[in-house]
């Protein structure tokens, strides 16, 4: 077993390729460190990431950043505000996997991070319920004050378009299905598209945000940084028109081959069925389209562990319309 930490040049890269064989989320790939830093407003002091690796191919993966600020009064750990993550590569066998959880596991202890854990806030996504007997969930077990059971909903974008559109809500198959009408029109932004096309999307996704939310939920920064994305090719836009006017706006993270349903926004008006169903299904087509096989579409059924809003609750069940399967998950937590 080796040790790789992020002064390895090749960190990224093993990072990114073990994502992709686990089933961790792709909100985690190295491409969105920036947009994290911008939009949670915090720069760790401390970064403990790493991968134990077989040889060439990474077994494991473990990322959790130390905060520090006036403002939050006491030290934190997190990943710019989401979750930590422990990962495991589910195509090796299990006995190279208890060997990448003793090595973590020893590591950990070696820096002293489990100690430093005592009493202060964190919590720990293992997206893998393969490791939940391992040694290093039982002593993060130790320093934690709860636990969840978390689903996240992900479409396999290799089925055919056949069995996608099967898998779609009986709402969502008839907005489709009716087609959009004459004065509507679709849209899939990419990298390969025009710089003007791209910076007229996300100005214009920017401006619909804004009106549909009520109010500015986030930094200029992070917007621009999404334009950045979308020009290298870590992000994808599905954009709905309406007599040349933007009804409808989502973003799509990619990394490798996963995308990560992101950031939405659609006009507000009073109709019957969402405005947002027939661009999305198109969406999801259209990424199939440039080879991502994987769609995380976000957690689901969060209100059995948590208080949700209803608008939480609404997300959720819209984002369930769209099929898909159901990943089962555990998160350790301590309140600090």
């Amino acid at each position: 077993m080796n040790l790789i930490t992020r002064s390895n040049p090749k960190f990224d890269e093993l990072q990114d390729q073990l994502l992709q064989t686990s089933n961790a989320s792709p909100i985690y790939a190295t491409s969105f460190n920036k947009y994290y830093q911008a939009y949670c407003g915090l720069v760790p002091i401390t970064k403990i990431e790493f991968i134990i690796s077989s040889g060439e191919t990474p077994v494991l993966l473990f990322l959790l950043h130390k905060f520090a600020s006036i403002r939050m009064k006491s030290q934190n750990y997190s990943y710019y505000g989401l979750p930590g993550l422990v990962a495991l590569n589910l195509n090796v066998e299990s006995a190279i996997q208890d060997l990448a959880v003793d090595e973590a596991f020893y590591h950990l202890r070696e820096i002293g991070l489990l100690h430093a854990l005592k009493n202060k806030s964190f919590e720990l996504i293992f997206p893998d319920l393969s490791v939940r007997n391992s040694k290093l969930i039982e002593k993060f077990a130790h320093q934690s004050s709860s636990a969840i059971v978390f689903f996240e909903r992900v479409i396999d974008l290799k089925k055919s378009r056949d069995q996608l559109m099967n898998e779609f809500s009986k709402s969502v198959k008839t907005a489709f299905k009716s087609d959009v009408s004459q004065d509507q029109d679709f849209k899939f932004i990419t990298g390969e598209c025009a710089a003007h096309v791209r910076k007229s999307a996300v100005r214009e996704l920017k401006k619909l945000h804004y009106q549909s939310a009520g109010r500015k939920t986030r930094s200029d920064d992070t917007w621009d940084l999404q334009e950045l994305q979308l020009a290298n090719g870590s992000l994808a836009m599905g954009i709905g028109y309406r007599n040349g006017i933007m009804i409808h706006g989502a973003m799509y993270m990619l990394a490798n081959s996963s995308a990560f349903y992101a950031v939405s926004a659609n006009l507000k008006e009073t109709s019957r069925t969402s405005i947002a169903h027939p661009f999305i299904s198109r969406s999801i087509f259209a990424l199939k389209s440039i080879g991502i096989k994987k769609l995380y579409m976000g957690r689901q059924y969060e209100e059995l562990t948590r208080e949700q809003s209803n608008k939480e609750k609404n997300i959720a069940k819209f984002q369930s319309f769209f099929g898909g399967d159901l990943i089962l998950g555990i998160g350790l937590r301590s309140a600090g």
